[in-house]
């Protein structure tokens, strides 16, 4: 930016986030089938917002090469801003290590505005039993008031990371603006099932299988 070169993954003081492994945009290389998909608009359209993950010391995520861990949090960084993590629970929401999952970077929108996610960590208030165990989709709206920017959208998605098509796997599509995502989940046999989900309201439909 302006000629001049600025690390992305931390403090305004300069203090690295993480451990030295560093951090990826999006989700990173290589752990999506779709490409690019894992990285989809995790720069946003003017440069000014960047989504990125980052690995964790968490004892409990298990290392995918030595010295490094899964990337664990998800945050965001607008212009020379302070990191925000994304992947943080809501105020109120007590968490113990063992319920620390990893988070998976699946798509923003163009502008920035929202970022979506999903982890098995319980991040909102009023979550059951059943939907603290269970991996989650989150939508993340930057520009709504402190508190109220962390939203459950479903609940049962595949925990995969990206967007796009993930051949013989699951996948997730979203719409351009992010109202809409589509969720196509495997049943077996070769079967797979789609879903439309609004994320505005999280009603979800069944549309074909």
């Amino acid at each position: 930016s302006e000629g001049h070169l600025r690390i992305v993954n931390a403090t305004v003081n300069g203090m690295p986030l993480g451990n030295p492994c560093g951090a990826t945009l999006g989700v990173g290389t290589g752990q999506s089938a779709g490409g690019g998909a894992s990285t989809l608009n995790a720069v946003s359209q003017d440069g000014a917002t960047i989504f990125f993950t980052t690995p964790s010391l968490r004892p409990h995520v298990t290392s995918s090469e030595p010295g490094c861990e899964d990337p664990a949090a998800l945050y965001m960084r607008v212009s020379d801003g302070e990191p925000v993590e994304v992947s943080l629970p809501q105020p109120g929401v007590i968490l113990n290590a063992t319920e620390v999952k990893p988070v998976r970077y699946d798509y923003a929108t163009a502008d920035g505005s929202k970022v979506f996610f999903n982890t098995e960590t319980p991040l909102t208030a009023g979550e059951s039993s059943g939907e603290k165990t269970a991996n989650k989709l989150f939508e993340y709206e930057t520009e709504a008031p402190e508190g109220k920017r962390l939203r459950l959208i479903a609940v049962g998605v595949p925990p995969i990371p990206g967007a796009g098509v993930l051949l013989d796997e699951t996948s997730m599509y979203f719409s351009t603006d992010g109202s809409t995502v589509y969720v196509e989940a495997g049943a077996g046999a070769g079967v797979h099932q789609i879903y439309r989900v609004d994320t505005a309201t999280g009603a979800t439909s069944f549309v074909a299988a």
